[in-house]
């Protein structure tokens, strides 16, 4: 199934996220603290409307590809508040938005088709957290500073992620975001 130009970790910021990540034959479920950080905004002109309502009912499925489309809004304005809500004890996830409001934050943005997200399943249960894997492809982009000069290019790819979603307090949040396997 296609989901279109929705899912994570683009490979823009990859090699900040990636550096942290390890393969594991189990995931790791880290448990939730009873409230989360206040959440941060960048301020930028632009306007992408984000999904932050989340539908009555939401699977944890339709939470991950939520969670994704909040992540591309937030790699095209650099507002990162909603995306942080989402995701407050995913380290990953929280490189990921320190890394774009730091980009947005000096005048900087990032330049690039959207990535594209494919086969996401769930693979698991541990306890209460769902486990889903998914391929993540993604074209060449690069880093524009407020200047208008290119500081970074990637040149993009193909990867396995996995991401550990579990309810707290009612609502879905990211536990981990790891990379599984870089494709040819």
């Amino acid at each position: 199934m296609r989901l279109g130009p929705t899912l994570l970790l683009p490979v823009l910021l990859c090699t900040a996220l990636l550096t942290a990540c390890e393969d594991e034959p189990e995931p790791k479920i880290v448990e939730p603290t009873s409230t989360a950080p206040p959440a941060t905004t960048a301020t930028t002109s632009s306007a992408v409307p984000t999904t932050s309502v989340p539908p009555k009912r939401e699977t944890a499925k339709e939470f991950v590809i939520r969670f994704n489309e909040e992540e591309s809004a937030m790699r095209a304005t650099g507002n990162t508040g909603t995306y942080r809500a989402l995701s407050p004890q995913c380290s990953d996830c929280v490189s990921l938005a320190d890394a774009i409001e730091d980009i947005y934050g000096k005048g900087g943005r990032l330049v690039g088709k959207e990535p594209v997200t494919t086969q996401v399943h769930r693979v698991g249960r541990v306890r209460d957290a769902w486990i889903f894997e998914y391929t993540y492809d993604a074209p060449p982009s690069k880093v524009v500073d407020a200047s208008g000069k290119v500081t970074k290019r990637f040149t993009g790819g193909r990867a396995r992620f996995q991401i550990n979603v579990r309810r707290v307090n009612g609502d879905w949040q990211v536990l981990r975001l790891s990379q599984k396997a870089v494709e040819p």
